[in-house]
């Protein structure tokens, strides 16, 4: 699953979904067995959440909440369960495999430029000459004659 940094997304079957032919969507339950480190899985009406349905991820009660730290990834560890077998199939490609053990869910967050511009001020230049393509800085034009200072390049800095 893909995430901007910092924003609430929705979870859908088509990002996590476990099916079990005779048992109904409401008793399909996910048990988060290590929550997400930068985030919160959050139920809509009950806030953050340990547990939650396949019917709760079928009506987009289940989401996401990236806390907005400067963080490129996040995932958590779950398990699923039908309320009467504690092995579950684990469809990965083409191969299948039983197991009970918890399955990790990848978050990617999308990082947002949200640094503040910052610029760096000279106080002392008086004088600037364009000579070359370079820039010269003298305090005044006696400073020109005795001494060139020479600068590639002045920069804007975000911090």
């Amino acid at each position: 699953m893909r995430v901007q940094e910092g924003v609430r997304k929705a979870i859908t079957e088509f990002e996590l979904k476990a099916q079990d032919m005779d048992t109904p969507a409401d008793s399909i339950m996910f048990t988060i067995f290590q929550s997400p480190r930068h985030g919160t899985i959050d139920e809509v009406r009950r806030g953050p959440t340990l547990t939650f349905t396949m019917a709760d991820l079928y009506e987009n009660r289940i989401s996401y909440n990236h806390d907005g730290s400067n963080t490129l990834e996040d995932s958590f560890l779950f398990t699923v369960s039908d309320g009467t077998n504690a092995l579950f199939i684990v469809e990965q490609g083409t191969e299948l495999s039983t197991t009970s053990a918890p399955q990790r869910f990848d978050i990617t967050i999308l990082p947002v430029d949200d640094g503040t511009p910052r610029i760096i001020t000279n106080l002392g230049l008086s004088y600037l000459e364009y000579l070359d393509d370079q820039v010269s800085v003298f305090k005044d034009q006696h400073e020109r004659k005795r001494q060139r200072l020479i600068f590639a390049n002045i920069h804007l800095e975000c911090v």
